[in-house]
């Protein structure tokens, strides 16, 4: 039994081999810039009233704190 189950778990965890057409199709070519709306619309009062409303009092704390420190992604990559 122990080894029946252990062959029925291999057959699972195995994956199938990459067909010949899934290598040779060709990539679509990446956007040069991916760009969205804040949210918040880049004000980040209104990204602080956003987190309060869940009623949390460590929450506008912890975003203030880290707007402080990186107020943009550039400076939170860097650090």
């Amino acid at each position: 039994m122990a080894v029946a189950l252990a062959l029925l778990l291999t057959g699972c965890a195995s994956t199938a081999p990459l067909s010949s057409t899934a290598q040779l199709t060709p990539r679509p070519p990446l956007p040069a810039a991916w760009r969205a709306p804040l949210p918040h619309g880049g004000a980040t009062v209104d990204l602080g009233r956003w987190w309060a409303q869940f009623d949390d009092a460590l929450l506008p704390a912890l975003i203030d704190a880290a707007q402080a420190v990186s107020p943009t992604l550039a400076s939170a990559r860097a650090r």
